[in-house]
């Protein structure tokens, strides 16, 4: 499994905010680095999140919830969790509509984790 680092998820960031407009930067760097460590978390030598969708949710999760930057989170989180999941073989493909309706229900907390992994495993396919 790859996962992405604070280097590729800043690009990302910067990259978004250069193109859709918006404050760049960091508001806290100490849940950017929670965020970026969440799907490699193990308890009791297990990882916490089993699988690609997993990992990836906690990524998104984090990057829209935890408000680690300025401006961006939404479109950060998306972005990103969608080069995760490049990187491992997958490629996301919803509608764009359908993208932000679903982060404002995630942001809305109105839907679950599975849920979330849920959408995922149907807007995404192997590649």
């Amino acid at each position: 499994m790859q996962y992405l680092n604070l280097e590729e998820i800043l690009a990302i960031h910067y990259e978004i905010i250069k193109q859709t407009g918006g404050s760049q930067g960091i508001r806290d760097i100490n849940l950017l680095y929670s965020t970026i460590e969440r799907p490699k978390s193990y308890f009791t030598n297990k990882p916490l999140y089993k699988g690609i969708y997993n990992k990836a949710v906690a990524l998104l999760h984090s990057l829209v919830l935890n408000h680690a930057f300025l401006d961006g989170n939404k479109r950060t989180g998306i972005a990103a969790t969608s080069r995760f999941l490049y990187i491992n073989g997958c490629i996301l493909t919803p509608k764009k509509d359908q993208t932000h309706e679903f982060l404002l229900k995630i942001i809305n907390k109105k839907v679950d984790f599975n849920e979330i992994v849920q959408w995922l495993k149907e807007n995404a396919e192997k590649i």
